[in-house]
């Protein structure tokens, strides 16, 4: 694991994909397996994304768009409609909370984490609301923040080379508000264990962030078939 204390997370300088790895597809429905350091939509600038890539790679897909977004410096699956229709149904199932999500997270605990006490499992439910005076970050916002809830699950534990300890979580949130899982690692009244190279809210720095978006499960809108879609981390 490259990580050492004068590491830097260099994902905006990362040279951009040309293609990309295809995970799964129909004649309506294509999943991909986002890099880190890639946005997921266009955003300023001429700074390549998921779906400039996907519109070259599909040019006669006429409804293509993403169902949902990824931080640009997280990694993993995204969802990616070919149709107009499609993207409805879609866009109602994440609406609905149909489509289930995993990520997979490596952290750095510190010395008060509820993770060290031997809690393997758990809840987290922290109200998020954009941090006005300090964008893009988020806040806990007991009074006008949005519900925000991750059940988390300790898969793994290891030291860096440093000899400090490393915890990997499956994170799997019931809502989908901006930094999620980001807070409820990081935050004093969450797990207080940042994730790994999470350049707001971490403190410890590595070449990319280490959350990845492992795996979607869902029911196939047309074909009503059980869909379990994964795509493991490389971490």
């Amino acid at each position: 694991l490259p990580i050492s204390s004068d590491s830097t997370n260099d994902s905006a300088t990362t040279a951009a994909p040309q293609t990309l790895e295809t995970v799964y597809s129909d004649s309506s429905i294509i999943a991909v397996n986002k890099p880190a350091g890639l946005l997921s939509v266009p955003g300023k600038g001429r700074q390549p994304s998921v779906l400039t890539l996907l519109r070259r790679l599909r040019p006669h897909a006429e409804g293509l768009l993403l169902a949902h977004r990824l931080d640009m410096d997280t990694s993993g699956l995204l969802l990616c409609a070919l149709t107009e229709d499609m993207y409805h149904a879609l866009q109602d199932l994440f609406l609905r909370h149909r489509i289930h999500k995993t990520y997979i997270a490596l952290v750095r605990p510190h010395a008060d984490s509820p993770l060290l006490d031997g809690r393997q499992q758990g809840t987290i439910s922290l109200p998020l609301s954009p941090d006005f005076l300090d964008r893009p970050r988020q806040r806990v916002d007991r009074q006008h923040g949005k519900p925000a809830v991750t059940d988390y699950e300790v898969i793994g534990r290891q030291t860096d080379g440093d000899g400090r300890t490393l915890l990997r979580l499956a994170l799997r949130p019931q809502t989908g508000r901006t930094h999620q899982l980001r807070m409820h690692c990081a935050h004093a009244e969450g797990l207080r264990a940042p994730i790994v190279g999470d350049p707001l809210y971490g403190d410890l720095p590595a070449p990319r962030m280490y959350l990845h978006a492992a795996r979607l499960a869902f029911v196939h809108p047309l074909t009503g078939r059980k869909m379990e879609i994964e795509c493991p981390p490389d971490f």
